[in-house]
């Protein structure tokens, strides 16, 4: 803080930063976090975007991104659960402010339970797309604020790595 001192106002604390040069770098630092028990979230940048994956005791929790490909709509497209015109069906409706997954189950495209299922999923698919960022910057943040997560997780990171790469 300004007065040197930590306060509360200061903000999160900044554990661990560096740079990316090649993919797999995060690898080492995923398991380094989740090996430490830390809570708190991994932002990774590259040039064009941003993911966040957050920790809790070892566990993956929840995940950020700006990345198009890995939104909740696109994943369920790509793993086959909606057609493209349903796509853009949810997608009109959440310019209104509806959740993605709400107005997916509202208009009967899938049940809840997919819904969940396919969030998990999704959480999955930004751990591995960060994993796999070759140039750019990450910093780990202790603590978050439980209100960024839409849902959440008890993911092993582990068990995350091991089933994309199957």
């Amino acid at each position: 803080g300004e007065d040197g001192r930590r306060d509360v106002d200061d903000g999160a604390v900044v554990r661990l930063a560096g740079e990316v040069t090649s993919p797999g770098t995060l690898c080492d630092v995923l398991a380094m976090v989740a090996q430490s028990g830390w809570r708190g979230e991994l932002v990774v940048l590259d040039s064009d975007h941003s993911r966040s994956v957050f920790f809790e005791q070892g566990f993956i929790v929840g995940a950020l991104t700006t990345v198009e490909e890995e939104r909740l709509g696109r994943v369920l497209y790509r793993f086959g659960v909606i057609t493209d015109e349903q796509l853009s069906t949810l997608l009109a409706r959440m310019d209104g402010g509806q959740r993605l997954g709400e107005a997916a189950v509202e208009l009967g495209f899938v049940t809840q339970e997919q819904v969940y299922e396919f969030m998990r999923r999704q959480v999955e698919e930004v751990v591995f797309a960060t994993l796999t960022v070759s140039d750019g910057t990450f910093f780990f943040l202790d603590g978050f604020d439980d209100g960024r997560l839409i849902t959440r997780h008890a993911i092993s990171p582990r068990l995350a790595m091991r089933m994309r790469l199957n």
